[in-house]
């Protein structure tokens, strides 16, 4: 019986019955891992919003926040202490960037680049 089934598939049909068993045992194999050969694309960032940073500098003990005055740059801008001496907001020193968003969105907002068109001024603040 199986041998007059497998005669009437003809190459066709073999080859169809063949991708099958291996899309099966590849499904067998990585279903129970959680994991598929192909990477899963990632939702895009959730955009929080901006920063205030006055508030960001009050909070860490400053008078305000300004940028520098020769260089306008998101780069450039930086807290000020009551003396008018100032420490500069930096991706991973004493002020950073991504400690001023979770401060003013909670301890999973990151920061991130201005979006292409915003002014060089801007940071945002992105969960996920």
């Amino acid at each position: 019986m199986l041998r007059r089934i497998w005669a009437a598939l003809g190459n066709v049909g073999r080859v169809v019955v063949g991708l099958a068993a291996v899309v099966g045992a590849l499904a067998a194999v990585f279903a129970p891992l959680h994991v598929w050969p192909f990477e899963e694309e990632k939702p895009a960032p959730t955009v929080l919003g901006g920063l205030n940073l006055y508030a960001y500098c009050q909070y860490k003990g400053f008078a305000a926040s300004r940028l520098q005055e020769e260089v306008r740059t998101v780069k450039d801008w930086q807290c000020v202490h009551a003396d008018g001496s100032t420490t500069p907001i930096t991706s991973n020193g004493l002020l950073s960037w991504d400690e001023a968003c979770q401060y003013q969105y909670g301890p999973d907002a990151v920061a991130s680049n201005a979006a292409p068109g915003e002014p060089p001024l801007r940071v945002r603040c992105v969960r996920g």
